[in-house]
């Protein structure tokens, strides 16, 4: 291998090295960006997800609230008159329910039987003290509470309040809202899609529904979407917040699984939410080629440039001053051309050399005359 050809391999390897650890940190910063914006839309979707519960919540419970002060209600709940309550109310439930999300309006007797419900004014009188711990508690404290309950007609998000006569508890205040309205809200502010899903292990009621690992779909924005997701992610319950990817048709999707706690703390599903980040996976991708393309045409221009430079200006020069030491050293005549001008050092080795053959020539040949 000739000294110009070990240079060019030399650079080629170093260029290489180079320009490839470059673009690995680069691509690596590339990378975890993607990732922080991509986990910071989800932590958002789980924020607002929080921030919504908790103020339909908050509604639930000021709309009870204003059921229980209301001196007719009080009175009815006193004197055991459903049908003054349902009289005045009917028309309030019909409108709250279309308009409002409110799934149920109901009352409770002090002595947690349930009084009436809008909603199925056939059925009352059942107990509720196993099966309503939120209700057991505001009858105790007689203070209002909210929070996520299962009852007769599934998960709910409730708000209870006390129906006071004076200083004497006579009942309880119920009103409940739906999930699917809470979900649509967060979907229209964030763009994810929504699922609330429930632990079988936990007690959930299934019915005909299928079963993803422990988990069954309560209310969703997209049932067929969550339908593949669970299976191809398999997301589990946690305490805390958690996060997945899954691909899907070459769409990627990440997934925020924020857990679902019901009044008793006991955690009885969770909300997940799917937003599609197939864009922005798209975008890393283009800046990632763009990224080595750039750096491919660099290494090339780079390697042109010094394999020219080095050729012209140090092994062209090099080659023609062991050109010329040769033929003085066999003998020869060197010729008349000078060797070209390289590099400084180059030009000193040239500079030398031929005031070192301008000495050794003349002197080999007077060493060779023959005697007179």
């Amino acid at each position: 291998m000739t000294f110009g050809n070990r240079i060019a391999a030399i650079m080629s390897v170093v260029l290489l090295a180079s320009f490839g650890t470059m673009i690995a940190l680069t691509l690596s910063d590339l990378r975890d960006d993607m990732r922080q914006r991509q986990g910071a839309a989800l932590k958002t979707v789980g924020l607002t997800l929080r921030s919504t519960l908790e103020r339909n919540g908050n509604t639930a419970l000021a709309l009870a609230q204003v059921f229980a002060l209301q001196p007719g209600n009080v009175s009815a709940v006193a004197s055991g008159d459903r049908g003054a309550i349902l009289e005045r109310l009917k028309p309030v439930y019909a409108y709250l329910s279309k308009q409002n999300g409110v799934e149920m309006l109901q009352f409770q007797s002090a002595d947690l039987k349930m009084f009436l419900r809008l909603q199925e004014p056939e059925n009352f009188g059942d107990d509720v003290s196993q099966a309503r711990p939120m209700v057991v508690a505001v009858n105790h404290s007689h203070m209002g509470q909210s929070g996520v309950e299962l009852g007769r007609r599934g998960l709910a998000l409730r708000g209870v309040a006390p129906v006071m006569d004076g200083a004497k508890l006579v009942g309880t205040a119920e009103v409940g809202l739906g999930l699917p309205d809470l979900i649509r809200a967060v979907k229209t502010r964030t763009g994810a899609e929504v699922a609330v899903v429930l632990s079988v292990g936990m007690g959930a009621q299934h019915g005909d529904k299928k079963v993803y690992g422990d988990l069954v779909i309560s209310e969703s924005t997209d049932s067929t979407l969550f339908a593949r997701l669970l299976e191809a992610a398999s997301p589990r319950l946690a305490r805390e917040d958690s996060f997945a990817e899954a691909v899907l048709d070459d769409a990627t999707w990440g997934i925020v699984v924020t857990p679902l706690l019901d009044y008793s703390g006991r955690m009885i599903g969770g909300f997940i939410a799917a937003a599609n980040f197939t864009t922005l996976h798209a975008s890393y991708s283009r800046q990632a080629w763009k990224l080595l393309f750039a750096a491919f045409a660099a290494v090339v221009v780079c390697f042109s440039v010094i394999a020219v430079a080095m050729k012209s200006f140090v092994a062209r020069p090099l080659q023609v001053l062991g050109d010329w030491l040769e033929a003085l050293a066999e003998g020869r005549q060197p010729g008349s051309a000078v060797p070209p001008p390289g590099a400084a050092d180059a030009d000193r080795i040239v500079k030398a050399a031929t005031a070192l053959a301008g000495r050794v020539v003349p002197a080999s040949a007077g060493a060779k005359e023959p005697a007179t």
